[in-house]
């Protein structure tokens, strides 16, 4: 009887893990730009102020994602000196957070990279990434000297989910009570 009790207390833990709901960590969305490509391409400017860049609007493009949004124009709105950060097609709104910034000069061009942490929106988001958060290297954007965009790329990729570690944290509290219990009688 203790035999069993045992090795049922120590599958609780692999039986948590199995269970819990998983972040699709193979799933990525991902929005990019190229002109002259077409004229909706790389549409906006960045503005410099200082060592700071901000948008009011760069065209992209998604082509990998959840389906209903495939090919359609997303707007990429950012603000380095305000740390914010946002993708949207007029009703979808993916808002995020800008962790680190880099801006690089290669000649007469201007490389800016960001890694932001992104909330993603109910519904579609969520479900094609199985969360409600994202992470990446979300733009590298390449600029003139007049702030034009020449290209781009947004990529947001699944955060892990949380409820794994503690289902299967919650097994491994089980499973020291049960050995715990069964040294003390």
């Amino acid at each position: 009887m203790k035999k069993i009790a045992l090795v049922l207390a120590l599958l609780v833990p692999v039986f948590s893990v199995l269970a819990a709901p998983a972040a699709k960590a193979d799933s990525v969305a991902d929005f990019y730009c190229t002109a002259p490509a077409s004229s909706a391409d790389c549409s906006g400017t960045v503005l410099t102020s200082g060592s700071n860049y901000s948008t009011t609007g760069l065209t992209m493009i998604m082509d990998q994602g959840p389906a209903a949004f495939l090919n359609q124009h997303f707007l990429l709105v950012f603000d380095t000196a305000a740390g914010t950060a946002s993708l949207t097609d007029g009703s979808t709104v993916i808002s995020g957070t800008i962790d680190s910034f880099n801006a690089s000069s290669f000649g007469s061009t201007v490389g800016l990279s960001f890694n932001t942490f992104w909330s993603l929106p109910a519904g579609d988001f969520q479900t094609y990434f199985g969360n409600s958060a994202g992470t990446g290297q979300t733009f590298v954007i390449s600029l003139t000297s007049g702030g034009i965009a020449t290209s781009g790329d947004a990529t947001i990729t699944a955060v892990p989910e949380p409820a794994s570690l503690a289902l299967f944290g919650t097994g491994l509290l089980g499973m020291a009570g049960f050995l715990r219990r069964r040294l003390i009688s």
